[in-house]
């Protein structure tokens, strides 16, 4: 019976594909288990080819969500050879082996001890063959104890790099971050560096209060030495903040404005000081936000106007190794601005300085299928978040150019992507950055007069639920 088909999990309840690729969730590592009695007959000989299929779908769509190793039972196995094989397999690796060796140990063990069945054979493996089990302490455990500032400087450098790679979770980080801070205190030796590093790694795990505590207290020292990235993450966190609590239904309309009308006009003394990339992305960022806590439409349409000039203007500016940001986020306000009826496709806009040719769609498309192909290739794409999830948003980029023309199908792909790329890099933090993004866009289509739009939006608001 093909309704009746999967891996059993109760009475009359199968787990197939398609509830595997709904999981909010993933762990590292997932051992598919399927035993038996030992006993075959004619009947279960006939089903061997279909349990294998449905092993290599199973496996297959896990390594699809982002889990890093699998092992699948293709077909019935021997209750004493599958024990066999199991405890070997989980004895090398919580020895520190690799997925693959672990595996084939494990598989000589069990041919070994019995050659007369095939259970040996009937564990398909799927993902990384050099996937280890991480074995590391909790880093709480380990004591600290500063003599000079300098010690601190590098841990907390460390800290916050590990981030970048989704080395720690959220918690761990946030754990070693106070021990470090307890021991800066108890050795005092705090200085500007120490206390900006600080605010920069809670700025990252968004603890807002705290980050912007510490911003205040590097800003009020007699002797403070900071960079003026200092400056510019103080205007970012306190624009995530205001947004922050606008969703909460902490702060109203009215309030929420002006808080970010505040930080337009500090990131523009910034500009003043010297009209960088990176601070013409983060005024971008602000007016995206201000665009999403206005309620007119005239408002937030004006809003998302700026962002794409500020957007513009930071990927003209941007080195060729820094112009996805920009570049992505700039094609993704002129989108909402097209599906609005504020903007097409190959025009001029704006005025004076402000004037830029919004290129063709024929062009954008192509400018997004070099820079996917482009991230694709290196070894540090890999590791690092921002390059993964690079590649997430130009997937996003590439919908909201063409919204007509997106089926379910494309967003359970999309869904997919940010799963696995949270799954291998991601943290808490950086999971509730992407769908603030999501937010905003959603709440800009919503006022859409195109039925096709519509259609999209409630696509993107349903994958937006099933990421939260």
């Amino acid at each position: 019976d093909p309704s009746r088909s999967g891996m059993l999990i109760g009475h009359n309840v199968f787990l197939t594909t398609a509830e595997i690729a709904q999981m909010s969730a993933v762990p590292q590592f997932v051992f598919v288990n399927c035993c038996y009695l030992g006993k075959t007959d004619a009947v279960a000989e006939a089903l061997y080819r279909q349990r294998y299929q449905l092993a290599a779908s199973i496996g297959v769509q896990l390594i699809r969500n982002g889990v890093k190793a699998v092992i699948v039972a293709g077909w019935a196995v021997n209750d004493q050879s599958a024990l066999d094989f199991a405890e070997v397999f989980y004895d090398r690796m919580l020895a520190g082996y690799n997925f693959g060796d672990a595996v084939r140990e494990a598989r000589m063990n069990c041919y070994s001890k019995d050659s007369t069945n095939n259970t040996w054979g009937a564990y398909q493996c799927y993902g990384d063959p050099y996937y280890k089990f991480d074995m590391r302490q909790s880093s709480g455990q380990q004591s600290l104890e500063y003599v000079i500032q300098e010690e601190a400087e590098i841990d907390l450098s460390n800290l916050y790099n590990n981030m970048s790679m989704g080395a720690q979770s959220d918690g761990e980080v946030l754990q070693k971050l106070e021990q470090i801070s307890s021991e800066v205190d108890r050795a005092g030796i705090r200085n500007g560096c120490i206390t900006e590093k600080e605010a920069f790694i809670y700025a990252q795990l968004l603890r807002y209060e705290q980050a912007l505590q510490k911003f205040d207290v590097l800003l009020q020292m007699e002797k403070a030495d900071f960079y003026v990235s200092a400056l510019e993450i103080f205007c970012n966190t306190k624009s995530k903040k205001t947004a922050y609590e606008f969703r909460q239904g902490l702060i109203k309309t009215t309030a929420a404005v002006a808080e970010m009308d505040k930080n337009i006009r500090e990131l523009n003394n910034l500009l003043y000081i010297s009209p960088t990339a990176e601070r013409h992305n983060l005024l971008g960022s602000t007016f995206k936000r201000k665009a999403f806590v206005s309620t007119s439409q005239p408002q937030k349409k004006k809003a998302l106007a700026e962002a794409a000039i500020s957007y513009q203007t930071a990927f003209t500016l941007a080195s060729e190794g820094a112009k996805l940001y920009p570049m992505i986020n700039w094609y993704i306000v002129e989108a909402l601005l097209v599906a609005l009826g504020e903007r097409k496709w190959d025009q001029q806009v704006g005025a004076g300085k402000h004037a830029y040719n919004l290129p063709s769609l024929t062009v954008i498309q192509s400018q997004l299928a070099q820079q996917g192909a482009a991230n694709g290739h290196g070894k540090r794409r890999k590791y690092l978040y921002d390059d993964q999830i690079g590649g997430v948003n130009i997937m996003l980029c590439q919908y909201l150019l063409s919204p007509q023309k997106i089926t379910q199908k494309d967003m359970d792909e999309l869904l997919l992507a940010y799963r696995k790329t949270w799954a291998e890099v991601g943290s808490k933090a950086r999971k509730m950055g992407e769908i603030e993004q999501l937010e905003i866009i959603i709440d800009a289509l919503a006022g859409s007069p195109i039925k096709t739009v519509a259609k999209f939006t409630k696509m993107l608001g349903e994958l937006k639920d099933s990421l939260q």
